[in-house]
């Protein structure tokens, strides 16, 4: 049986450790390159562990998820080939829900060095690649056109810009909002809402945000109309 003084000493040490982060855990693969310091990534960065830096990078509010993935195509270096197949990475992925962007950064499966990057994104046309992780905030803030909207049956797509926005929707015969609809703050960079109209009325699941980056997921439903 641990002694009480012994006992004591431990939960003092785990006090002064304080908590692990939800988004760090012990078993975390990802766990190192959280901790390392960003200006050892890159001498362009700030003196921070490199997972607060990202945090000050990307909206707030984003997720981030770390974890060990095959790198040879992405990278073309099969250097890092320890288990005789394919080359393994250490990967941190984030989705920006008001940039409707991807970001994917690959590094060394120590966590020792940065390797390459990238943005992309469904909704827009263009994958901006990352070379340095100093070049991340500029790469996010580049304009991407927008995909064309699909839209149903005996619509037309309408577009219009105003106050350097854009707002786009299919629009039926009646002159009504009919199928989906995006509109965007800083044409190309910030999402302002994604969603679905029926008969000019919002309908299902909407995500809308402010100019600020803070999003909301509402549904709507057929008695909201």
């Amino acid at each position: 049986m641990m002694k009480a003084g012994t006992l004591a000493q431990v939960l003092v040490l785990v006090l002064a450790l304080g908590p692990v982060p939800a988004n760090v855990q012990e078993e975390d693969p990802g766990r190192l390159l959280a901790a390392r310091n960003a200006s050892v990534l890159d001498p362009a960065l700030p003196d921070l562990p490199f997972e607060d830096w990202l945090l000050g990078v990307v909206p707030v509010g984003t997720t981030l998820v770390y974890e060990v993935c095959d790198c040879g195509e992405q990278t073309g270096d099969l250097s890092n080939d320890t288990d005789g197949g394919a080359p393994k990475c250490l990967a941190v992925q984030a989705y920006m829900v008001s940039r409707a962007r991807h970001v994917e950064l690959l590094f060394d499966r120590d966590a020792a060095n940065y390797r390459v990057g990238a943005v992309s994104s469904e909704e827009l046309e263009g994958t901006v690649r990352v070379e340095r992780l100093s070049g991340l905030d500029r790469a996010l803030r580049k304009p991407l056109r927008p995909y064309p909207l699909v839209c149903p049956k005996d619509t037309a797509l309408k577009l219009k810009e105003e106050h350097a926005g854009l707002y786009e929707w299919c629009e039926d015969g009646q002159g009504r909002k009919q199928g989906p609809y995006r509109s965007w703050f800083n044409t190309g960079i910030y999402l302002m809402q994604v969603g679905t109209y029926e008969d000019g009325a919002k309908t299902g699941a909407w995500i809308e945000c402010n100019r600020f980056e803070r999003c909301e997921k509402t549904n709507y439903a057929a008695t909201d109309k």
